[in-house]
């Protein structure tokens, strides 16, 4: 080392010779809410807009500022570690930090930055000394644990600059205070982020009961969630490993790009597997907590097309993903219970719009609300109002909105009404053909792995299947053997034999479900009889839209139960049965799209008006027999249900579960 060069610690301690000379003039302000005590974060955040002028100093004075400078960082960082041992992630991230800050040289001009950086790390000291008792109680949010995982990114780079050689140092020198101030900054903001998020989201039990209260009066879609019960029910999965590799990549760079545009479209035709890449995103994001909330669309339960009930189910989940989010959401439902029932423009502009503009500073710039399969929704009306209003609104707002979709006109229409800046389109189906096969092929190799299928056997299918995911999970579900005896070979080679001639776009896709169909609906194998019983459970099963209890569908076909289980078995490519086989519902919605299109399905047709008039008969009928007045048989009807004990047995006990 030259004579003339200064080592690395030096230089930093030369570059905060007065960064904390400020510290005793400094103090943190409090501000009372309505229901909790918070810090005033705007107040801390402001404090250290400018600092005093300059002033030349002796060398032995620049040397004490600087001894000074290093005590006080070393010191104020450690007092951080050890208050943060209620939160193990991020005590982590501040030991990170630490090894990162101990090393690292600065330049002079640099000073600002690291003084408003160590004040956000006192504020935030003061602020976890103050609520740690909470802290224990209400724990971590996922928006929280977002910011401490940023926290130990920014920690992280600090220490890959300090491991570098030192000469590697001295040759990028510039570059690397350039990247120093920027961390510097980004960790500032993310420690007043913290601050925020710390101080709204600690309360006593008694609130906690009251906010739940509250967030009740949304009366939001449980089952909408990715991972609810009932995307275990219709099989909802995540895409193969290896699959879909560049799709799901630039979903990743964009929900980490704070620049790009605040909406993404995917668009797809049926069975091209926008739900099942949504679900991935979904799983990808909660991992990292950047998932703020998620609807995801389907037929086969009501309060999951219904699109009045999407910003309500949002604002909901996204209060669970935010505590500062959830306080602002309360007081909005303190003065309007009802808001979650009002038309859509005001339900968004007072359950998200106006609570995430409230907490913008604390809300981590990299989270995702998710919507998938919005053409699901049966109020296509409500679809472009819902558009329309989250176009006007997204661009100002601090998160991003993926959305997927079939590309229907009300839905594309609306879209594209926008300019690309403010959206992202992505045509799931106009991937080139070649890459889908690929992660086609590489899904049927693992499904089939059971039967050790020939190489050509694998070709064909995957040549059959085009670019529609969904043939090849159905050609799965029908060749793999379930309780029926079949040989999943034979399956196979009828499912390769079967072909159409038609150009049309889901003609391979018309003459696998018809393939399925002809097994299941035989001739030469089932009495006219029994083929009447399938077709009924069939019909029945897919007008019914939503998930069905067994019971319930034996019911309304005039069937038993174990008749009604014996026929379903030949169903299970088309149909799912939920994991203890009490409910059915439809495997993916291009089959009731099948069959009801007399052109495609043909002698398997389908005509819903008619079997929707049949249903309704049956429905009447079966109230008609089993309705009846006091059918609980209470002792008087002056006494309200909720004060008789044991109510919930008399229902089970009395009302049948068609009924």
């Amino acid at each position: 080392m030259s004579a003339g060069s200064t080592s690395p610690k030096r230089s930093f301690r030369s570059s905060l010779k007065s960064f904390f000379h400020r510290r005793s003039h400094n103090t943190t302000k409090q501000q009372s809410g309505p229901d909790l005590q918070v810090p005033c974060l705007l107040d801390l955040q402001n404090s250290n807009e400018h600092g005093p002028p300059s002033s030349k100093v002796s060398p032995h004075a620049t040397e004490r500022n600087q001894n000074t400078a290093s005590n006080a960082l070393e010191g104020t960082l450690r007092a951080l570690h050890q208050s943060t041992e209620i939160f193990p992630p991020l005590q982590a991230a501040v030991g990170a930090l630490i090894s990162g800050l101990e090393a690292v040289p600065a330049a002079e001009e640099h000073r600002r930055s690291y003084d408003n950086l160590l004040t956000e790390l006192q504020t935030l000291h003061s602020v976890i000394d103050k609520y740690r008792d909470n802290i224990e109680i209400t724990g971590m949010s996922d928006s929280t644990a977002n910011i401490i995982l940023s926290i130990e990114t920014e920690a992280k780079l600090l220490r890959a600059k300090r491991d570098k050689g030192h000469m590697a140092r001295i040759f990028e020198a510039n570059n690397d205070q350039d990247d120093l101030l920027q961390c510097y900054r980004r960790i500032e903001m993310l420690s007043r982020q913290l601050q925020t998020n710390v101080g709204l989201g600690t309360w006593s039990v008694a609130y906690e009961q009251l906010m739940n209260t509250r967030l009740g009066t949304l009366s939001p879609a449980l089952l909408a969630g990715y991972n609810s019960t009932l995307a275990a029910e219709i099989n909802r999965r995540l895409c193969t490993k290896n699959t879909r590799v560049a799709v799901l990549d630039a979903l990743d760079s964009w929900s980490k790009n704070h620049s790009g545009a605040n909406v993404y479209w995917m668009s797809g035709m049926a069975g091209t597997g926008k739900t099942t890449i949504a679900t991935t995103l979904s799983n990808t994001l909660s991992k990292r907590k950047q998932l703020g909330a998620t609807f995801f669309c389907t037929r086969t339960s009501p309060e999951c097309h219904s699109i009045d009930r999407v910003v309500p189910t949002i604002a909901y989940q996204f209060a669970r993903y935010s505590r500062p989010f959830q306080s602002v959401l309360s007081r909005v439902l303190d003065t309007d219970p009802d808001i979650g029932t009002r038309e859509i423009p005001l339900q968004f502009e007072r359950l998200l719009r106006e609570p995430l503009l409230e907490v913008k500073r604390s809300i981590p710039n990299n989270v995702v609300i998710i919507i998938d399969a919005l053409d699901e929704c049966s109020d296509h009306g409500g679809v472009k109002t819902l558009l329309s209003v989250l176009f006007q609104h997204a661009p100002n707002l601090p998160v991003k909105f993926f959305i997927t979709s079939r590309p229907e006109p009300e839905i594309q229409d609306e879209i594209l009404l926008h300019r690309s800046g403010e959206r992202e389109v992505f045509y799931l189906h106009d991937i080139e053909q070649a890459v889908v096969q690929a992660d086609i092929e590489l899904y049927l190799r693992e499904e089939l792995v059971f039967i050790s299928p020939a190489e050509y056997q694998i070709k064909q299918l995957v040549q059959l299947a085009g670019n529609l995911f969904i043939y090849a999970a159905t050609a799965v579900r029908y060749i793999r053997p379930g309780k029926k005896l079949a040989s999943p070979h034979a399956r196979l080679d009828l499912v390769l034999s079967a072909r159409s001639n038609s150009k049309k776009q889901y003609a391979e896709l018309d003459v696998l479900y018809s393939t399925v169909l002809d097994t299941a609906l035989d001739e030469r194998v089932l009495e006219s009889i029994e083929i009447e019983y399938a077709r009924r459970v069939l019909w029945t099963s897919i007008c019914a839209r939503e998930p069905i209890a067994i019971e319930t569908l034996a019911e309304m076909t005039q069937m038993d139960s174990e008749q009604v289980l014996i026929v379903l078995q030949s169903f299970l490519s088309v149909l799912y049965l939920s994991g203890g086989g009490s409910r059915v519902s439809v495997f993916h919605a291009s089959f009731p799209d099948f069959m009801f299109d007399h052109e495609r399905s043909r002698k398997y047709f389908c005509d819903q008006n008619i079997c929707g008039q049949q249903l309704a008969l049956r429905c009447f009928s079966i109230m008609k027999d089993q309705l009846r007045f006091n059918i609980c048989n209470l002792m008087s009807s002056f006494w309200l249900d909720t004060s008789l004990a044991g109510i919930e047995k008399r229902v089970q006990n009395f009302i049948s579960p068609s009924l």
